[in-house]
């Protein structure tokens, strides 16, 4: 789906340009500023983006080492179980597999869950971060005097004048450090 909705924006802005230039209204053409940035850029060189991946990070270690724990209990239960299979009664023996089995479905419950919190959590930020990025595209595009601003991943060619990627970070990580 992102694929198709990459390919129309790329054919609106490639006949948006081509009608400009070939309308007949030259002095249009020659006023037409177009830049692009690279998303992706921005998101992994942000010092913003760079600080809530190191809190994604923290969030999975500790996650991970939940999930160590439980595993070794786990582990430590079935250990118990073999050992004390010959001395145990059948319904001792039942108690212990049920045990282990609700061990086991608490074990998925728990890495279900934290993937989500994960996903959930990651998408959070990388809207948050978008949403202001956005804003400070358009306000660049505003005192640029940009026609349009596209994002890199449409164009096929482009001087390197355009790339307005560098001063976006540059604005963003200004705003971000002075807290808005």
């Amino acid at each position: 789906m992102r694929n198709s909705i990459t390919e129309r924006c790329l054919i609106v802005c490639l006949a948006f340009v081509v009608m400009c230039m070939f309308s007949g209204i030259a002095s249009a053409a020659d006023t037409i500023k177009i830049g692009y940035v690279d998303i992706q850029k921005l998101i992994d060189q942000s010092d913003e983006a760079k600080k809530a991946r190191s809190t994604l990070e923290t969030l999975k270690a500790s996650k991970e080492k939940d999930l160590e724990k439980m595993v070794t209990a786990a582990k430590k239960a079935e250990d118990e179980l073999k050992k004390q299979q010959n001395i145990l009664s059948d319904e001792a023996k039942k108690a212990k597999v049920d045990e282990l089995e609700k061990m086991d479905r608490d074990i998925r419950r728990f890495v279900s869950d934290s993937e989500a919190e994960l996903s959930k959590k990651q998408r959070e930020m990388d809207n948050s971060l978008l949403t202001e990025l956005v804003g400070i595209i358009q306000k660049l595009g505003q005192e640029g005097d940009y026609t349009l601003i596209l994002p890199a991943t449409v164009i096929l060619y482009s001087s390197k004048g355009t790339d307005i990627t560098d001063t976006v970070l540059k604005r963003y990580n200004e705003i971000k450090a002075k807290g808005k």
